[in-house]
Formats: structure tokens, C-alpha cells, sequence
């Protein structure tokens, strides 16, 4: 992984703009997904699920208040340097992703939520935030090739984890819940450890939830006795819209088109 060809006994006093040049290829397709997102939220997630790509040894850690949403990253040799090249990581981060998007955020140290070390930190305001360019079909395609670029590039990691892993979205699903930071915990592993097992086998987390909503989905508008925007609740979905949106990438057509024809 990149950073680590920097560490350790190589430590150098890197700013955000000495460590970008190395990084401009592999920041494209999260810089594109990104400048489509639905959420600030989503550009979070997309930078967590980026950090293993920049190296192998980094955890995420993300801590959240009623005013704050704050991103920290450990690495074992932050002590070498005094977690400067973490820091400069942060940094890239905000210059290359963040300011680009136009969303305000700073990187501190001590920033509290009992985060001690240097923090991406950003308000509960600029979560909310939606990028000007945001699509949400974009967004759909633009997430998949995201997903597939960090596959091809992270190593695999041990099949009994990854049966855990789909054991618990599944029975997640079973109680409405459709969330990948639900299915880690229920796993027992991190979110950052679930995403680099799931992307070994050549998919995503998001990619497994999503086929089970549309396996869901599908039974749902079959059976008949649903509607539209029950199934969205059921699904998890914000609103009905945003079912109807997934059912229609799914399956090219809407729910009463699509049992209509089944019925015929």
C-alpha cells in the first residue's frame, strides 16, 4: 500500500501537497463518486471505504455528538512520526474531496468526543449537505464501479468471515434493518474489516444489501398485498420515491407494471 512505502524509517514531514502527487490516479473514481452523492454522509462512508486502498493497516474510526461528526484514522507506526502522515492523509482527504465539493471542514487535533489524536471534523450541518452535482442514478453506477476499482485491489480475506457477514445482513433484512454499518456490528467486526472481506469475493457491502432488497422487493410486489410505500418502509428506504427508483434499476420497470405482467 502506498503510505506504507513512506514507513517506517523513512519519515518524512509530509504536507497534503507532497502526498498528493502519488495518490492522483487512485483519488479519481472517489473524487467522481463523490461529486454525485446524495449526502455528505455518503462522501463519509466513500473516504472510510477508500482508507484500506491508501493502506492496509489503517483504521477508521468515526465519532459523532448532536454538533460534530468526526473522522480519525490509526495506523500502527502513528508513533514513528508522531501520526503526521495520518495527519497529511486527513488532509488529502479534505483539499482533494471535501473543499472541492464545497463542504467546510477542518482537521484538528484533540478535537474532543474523546478523540485525542488528529480528526477530519466536520458540523451536523455539513453532513446534511447535498453536493451540486448530486444524481442519485449517477450516483448508483458511479457507487458499483467505486466498489469493483477497490476489489481489484484489495486482497481477499478468510470465507468463514464472509459467511458471518452475509448470515448477518440477512438477518438484519428479517427485522427492516438494511444498513452496512448494521451488518458489521451484527458480524462482530468493524465496518472497515466487513468492506475489504465482502470486497474480496468481488462485490461490496451495498452491492449484498441491494440484492437482497431486490430479492425482498421483488417477493413483496409479487405477493400482492403491499403497497408501494409499504414496501419502502419495509425496505428501509427514505420514502417511496426511492423504492420505486431502486425497482425500476432492478428490474426496467415500475411495481404494478412488473406484477401486472407477472400475472398475465
Amino acid at each position: 500500500m502506498l503510505v506504507d512505502a513512506f514507513l517506517p524509517g523513512r519519515v518524512s514531514a509530509m504536507d497534503a501537497e507532497v502526498l498528493r502527487p502519488p495518490f492522483v490516479p487512485l483519488l479519481a473514481p472517489l473524487e467522481a463518486t463523490a461529486s454525485v452523492s446524495e449526502s455528505v454522509g455518503n462522501v463519509l462512508e466513500l473516504i472510510v471505504s477508500f482508507c484500506p486502498l491508501i493502506s492496509d493497516c489503517f483504521e477508521a474510526v468515526v465519532e459523532e455528538d448532536s454538533r460534530r461528526v468526526c473522522l480519525q484514522l490509526n495506523h500502527p507506526h502513528d508513533g514513528v512520526d508522531q501520526g503526521r502522515t495520518t495527519e497529511a492523509v486527513l488532509w488529502m482527504f479534505k483539499r482533494c474531496v471535501l473543499d472541492h465539493l464545497g463542504v467546510r471542514s477542518v482537521v484538528d487535533r484533540g478535537s474532543g468526543l474523546g478523540v485525542s489524536k488528529v480528526a477530519l471534523v466536520l458540523s451536523r450541518e455539513e453532513m446534511g449537505y447535498k453536493p451540486i452535482g448530486s444524481n442519485p442514478r449517477a450516483y448508483d453506477a458511479f457507487h458499483d464501479a467505486f466498489s469493483r476499482y477497490l476489489v481489484e485491489r484489495l486482497p481477499p480475506k478468510d470465507g468463514a468471515e464472509l459467511e458471518r457477514i452475509v448470515q448477518a445482513i440477512e438477518q438484519n433484512a428479517a427485522i427492516g434493518v438494511f444498513s452496512a454499518v448494521a451488518a458489521a456490528r451484527r458480524a462482530h467486526l468493524s465496518l472497515r474489516t466487513a468492506q475489504r472481506i465482502v470486497w474480496a469475493r468481488g462485490s461490496s457491502l451495498r452491492l449484498e444489501i441491494d440484492a437482497l432488497r431486490r430479492q425482498k422487493a421483488i417477493g413483496y410486489v409479487e405477493d400482492g398485498r403491499w403497497e408501494p410505500d409499504e414496501i419502502a418502509e419495509r425496505l428501509g428506504y427514505s420514502d417511496e420515491r426511492a423504492f420505486r427508483r431502486a425497482f425500476h434499476r432492478w428490474t426496467g420497470t415500475t411495481p404494478s407494471s412488473y406484477r401486472s405482467g407477472r400475472i398475465r
